[in-house]
């Protein structure tokens, strides 16, 4: 199990969406013979005896079983941009599954496993550039689905469902065969478009012509595909996976006991398939040259690190700079990448810096790291690397507080025991668990290569984003080239949210007389489209009606789209024409309160009363002002960073409370209750940490049972696992039961923790007055509940009792079981503030 002391992960920034991966990390411990693993992390070192998994902030390792995976275990290379919940970028990707429906899978359970991997693997995918075909083989192979028919994830999703299971042998070199033929044909249609083609074998035994696949296998990597080979059970011909899987094998052959074991293949691999090339970063390495490091071997190996980091970053080395400062008693700037034109050249020359030795002044070298990043474009990165606290603490402090407020993103790793935790802490951006790493030694560095490669590229997540961007185009600005100054702020902007075009949306308004829509929300649906549109708009001339713009705003926000976040960014350089009107509109904007507004203003001849007035409210983190158009460069990483906030997750108890009574009438429909519950469950950090959630689940009809107690499971793999086995009973609807175990177990929940319980029924309570005694238990323990109703047989008085106050917030109400799919159920644990 985790220790008690684990916390702080599962930290999460808003905006675009995507998928959750487990991060199990995996260690073999020779004394023991046994596998150990812990969630949310994905890095496995070796040292000496046996494997040691590092993590960020703290060290340690639980039991479970592992699917073995191939090759030597090691840092698991995963690409730049997906740190955790990840997004493809606009590399277009076409990946191809080979799936095995021969009579060895035994039965159409077994099948169904190999289609949730695929359908759950591919949520990874940019789906506007991604196109995937899935092929299954026996006695022959077939094409299911092909390449460009399914243009969404649910559709994609939809379709896999519906692939039947076949029975026979075991032809793999038939369905490599039809591979090659469908990714030739379809390299035709993409021509040009440098698409990456990726190909993944699942077969749980060897080929029943093993020459003919050994001679298509050859083939098929003189073509360039990048293929996974994925084998399950006892009966796999190793060899034969190992020839399929593109070198190295430790990233592209798995192997697992049983189809089950997918499940954690499926987080291991899916990153692959997301390749990064995402806009420029500008990444500054500090590290320490200090006395403290002993020796110019260990020195060497916080070199090694840097070295391998850069090599494994998927950026554009042209665009992209990466820079190197050492500290000790001074600091300097040993290298700019801009001083190459090749990366392996710069990879070189980084081995080839010598130790100072020295004192410690960190302060000195994040001094240098501001004046030299400072007047950059947005997206800088600094990677402090030390193993010992600052020599001048205070000088540290006053410059890391002006690195955070120009919005930096901040790395720092803590070598060994001499580390000074709270200076870490200070110097590492938001979301701690997620830039804050430390290592027993500098060998520990290995670890973290994958851990601090993936999160160099930011990705923000969580609700799809309408953002609109409103634009003065009055004659103040004074000429045509003034106002390409606020066209290119909005294009860096955009650029730096790391957000899917598919589910979020960017619109611009320009005015001076009046106000136009210029770029309506999804007229386009790639960045690259839309900076070339707003690079097209033109300068208008004439009076500054901001009301007009702001008008607009609102009725184009208000078009009927829920759970979205609405941003508007308005930019000014000067006062409103119209500021009776103005007020009007504003005053109706705030009331309305699903808007957050941005108020910039330029120049001289602002009204900051007006700006004050249209700002959101903390009005100190919604309005900024600025000298000049030119200053508008300096404000990019700042508004990209209020626009994508900074979340964390508060931890909590939370008892979901689910009806199986005959109401229900089937098991599919019980299903679908947990399904539900599953789906809640991802968005939260689940574990026994103390900074974590805790869940139970409790069932009832005529009698209540404790499914999965508070504290049972360390990670949502185990919990989602045990609640598959929860049986379809029948009975009545005595609801009271059901809250008299959520009572009990609450006793025993942490102090100072939310509690939390979800009810889900789809009839009244057989007995209302025992349910009316127990929900005043329940107020007078404080609480929170949430009552969700299904169909026409729920009882609206009932639900509201059950429901904390106000109704709007705790009480839902959906038409049938599959309408519980399209809930969104927010627990109220998630806190936001800016970068």
């Amino acid at each position: 199990m985790l220790s008690p002391e684990e916390s702080d992960r599962n930290s999460e920034r808003t905006c675009g969406r995507g998928p959750v991966f487990s991060k199990e990390v995996w260690t073999w411990s020779v004394r023991e013979s046994r596998l150990h693993s812990r969630s949310e992390f994905f890095c496995i070192v070796p040292s000496q005896s046996s494997f040691r998994a590092i993590y960020p902030s703290r060290g340690g390792s639980s039991n479970a079983r592992l699917p073995s995976r191939g090759g030597n275990l090691g840092p698991l290379p995963f690409r730049v941009g997906n740190r955790g919940r990840g997004e493809c970028s606009d590399q277009p990707v076409d990946l191809i599954f080979l799936l095995d429906s021969s009579w060895s899978l035994r039965n159409e359970e077994n099948f169904q496993k190999e289609l949730k991997f695929v359908s759950e693997v591919v949520t990874v995918l940019n789906w506007d550039r991604a196109r995937v075909s899935v092929i299954t083989f026996s006695d022959s192979a077939a094409v299911k689905i092909k390449f460009g028919t399914h243009g969404s994830l649910r559709s994609f999703q939809s379709a896999v469902q519906k692939i039947p299971w076949v029975g026979g042998n075991t032809y793999t070199d038939q369905a490599l065969e039809l591979m090659l033929s469908e990714i030739n044909l379809n390299r035709a249609v993409r021509a040009g478009s440098g698409v990456v083609t990726m190909g993944v074998v699942i077969t749980d035994g060897g080929s029943t012509d093993p020459f003919k696949t050994k001679d298509v296998i050859s083939r098929v990597h003189s073509t360039g595909v990048e293929m996974f080979a994925i084998g399950v059970g006892q009966s796999i011909n190793e060899e034969e996976l190992k020839m399929i899987a593109t070198d190295p094998d430790r990233d592209h052959y798995y192997t697992t006991d049983d189809l089950d074991g997918l499940q954690r293949v499926k987080d291991m691999i899916a990153p692959f398939f997301c390749v990064c090339r995402g806009k420029p970063v500008d990444i500054v390495f500090v590290l320490d040259s200090s006395w403290s490091l002993g020796s110019t071997e260990n020195f060497q190996k916080e070199l090694k690190f840097v070295s391998d980091v850069v090599r494994n970053l998927e950026f554009n080395f042209g665009e992209s700079t990466v820079s190197i400062i050492t500290f000790s008693d001074n600091a300097e700037m040993r290298l700019r990448s801009q001083s190459f034109s090749r990366r392996d050249d710069f990879q070189r020359e980084i081995l080839n810096l010598d130790w100072k030795g020295g004192n410690t002044y960190t302060n000195k070298a994040l001094e240098m790291m501001y004046d030299e990043m400072r007047n950059k474009r947005s997206g800088t990165v600094g990677v402090v690397v030390t193993d010992g606290g600052s020599t001048d603490p205070a000088a540290l402090e006053a410059v890391v507080r002006k690195i955070h407020r120009i919005g930096f993103q901040m790395f720092a790793i803590g070598v060994g025991k001499a580390i000074n935790r709270k200076e870490l802490e200070m110097i590492a951006s938001e979301e701690k668990s997620a830039h804050l790493f430390m290592v027993d030694d500098l060998d520990g560095l290995r670890a973290l290569e994958s851990m601090v490669t993936s999160s160099i590229c930011p990705n923000c997540r969580g609700e799809p984003l309408d953002l609109m961007f409103i634009l003065d185009s009055s004659w103040s600005l004074r000429s045509l080239e003034n106002f390409q100054k606020e066209l290119s702020f909005v294009t860096e902007v955009v650029n730096s949210l790391a957000f899917n075009f598919g589910d979020s949306r960017v619109s611009v308004i320009t005015f001076s007389d009046d106000a136009e829509m210029r770029i309506q929300f999804g007229a386009v649906t790639r960045k690259d489209d839309f900076q070339r549109e707003v690079n097209r708009i033109d300068w208008k001339g004439g009076n500054t009606y901001t009301n007009k713009a702001l008008e607009m705003m609102y009725n184009a926000m208000n078009d009927g789209r829920r759970n979205r976040l609405k941003i508007a960014v308005v930019i000014t350089d000067g006062g409103s024409t119209d500021p009776f009107s103005l007020e009007q509109i504003v005053k109706k904007i705030h009331s309305d309160g699903s808007i957050q507004i941005f108020a910039i203003g330029v120049g001289k001849s602002i009204n900051i009363k007006e700006l004050e007035m249209i700002a959101s409210n903390a009005v100190s983190d919604h309005l900024f002002m600025v000298n000049d158009v030119d200053g508008l460069a300096m404000l990019d990483s700042m508004v990209s960073a209020k626009i994508c906030p900074i979340c964390v997750q508060d931890p909590a108890d939370v008892i979901f409370i689910i009806d199986k009574s005959s109401s229900l009438m089937t098991e599919i429909n019980l299903q679908k209750e947990l399904s539900f519950v599953m789906s809640v469950i991802e968005t939260l950090d689940i574990g026994i940490g103390s900074r974590q959630t805790r869940v139970g689940v409790i069932s009832f009809s005529t009698d209540a049972m404790l499914e999965v107690g508070l504290g049972k499971y360390s990670s949502k793999s185990e919990l989602e696992r045990d609640l598959l086995y929860v049986e379809f009973s029948r009975g009545d609807t005595y609801t009271h039961k059901a809250i008299d175990i959520m009572l009990d177990e609450f006793a025993n929940a942490r102090r100072n923790v939310k509690r939390i319980g979800v009810v889900i029924t789809d009839g009244g309570s057989t007995d209302p007055y025992s349910l009316k005694d127990r929900l005043v238990k329940v107020r007078s323990q404080r609480i929170t509940m949430f009552a969700i109703g299904v169909g026409d047989a729920v009882n609206p008085e009932e639900l509201s009792d059950i429901g904390s106050d106000p109704d709007e917030t705790y009480v839902s109400h959906v038409d049938n079981l599959d309408a519980l799919g399209k809930l969104n159920l927010e627990l109220g644990l998630k806190r936001c503030s800016p970068a």
